[in-house]
């Protein structure tokens, strides 16, 4: 099971990444500038073969497109962090309706009304073995996305 999803607040994109040994999991995009992954559970080896394990940040240099292969067993787990609240970072990676969004946006639920029908899992989106994270996807989830 390979996966990306992207959730955000005001200020934060933040992209929750999970793979299952041996799989590949890759941005066919990059930024112009570093940003942080940082490693939850598991280990993966990057693009550029630095290994990665534990709980640690690692930068991403500008110009890289994240490649990520899980080498520990079990499931491999990390998030990349992006300062949305850059208009110049933003621009890169996201729509201009969906910066909008993410700069103004709450949920009904955010004023003490609780969600009807939350979601409570993405497993359905889960592909089995390697995965591209591709612009179009995350800029899918951002626009439908109702913080639950």
């Amino acid at each position: 099971m390979a996966y990306a999803r992207a959730i955000f607040n005001t200020e934060s994109l933040i992209i929750l990444n999970m793979l299952d040994y041996g799989e590949t999991l890759n941005y066919d995009w990059s930024v112009d500038e570093d940003f942080s992954i940082v490693m939850m559970e598991g280990s993966v080896t990057l693009g550029d073969g630095t290994p990665i394990s534990g709980v640690v940040e690692y930068r991403v240099q500008p110009n890289t497109q994240l490649v990520a292969t899980a080498t520990s067993p079990g499931r491999s787990c990390f998030i990349t962090l992006f300062k949305i609240s850059r208009d110049s970072l933003a621009d890169q990676i996201v729509t201009e309706s969906n910066k909008t969004r993410m700069h103004t946006f709450s949920p009904e639920w955010y004023d003490g009304i609780p969600p009807t029908d939350p979601v409570t899992t993405w497993e359905n989106e889960f592909v089995s073995g390697n995965y591209t994270y591709t612009k179009d996807i995350m800029n899918i989830q951002i626009a439908s996305s109702e913080w639950d």
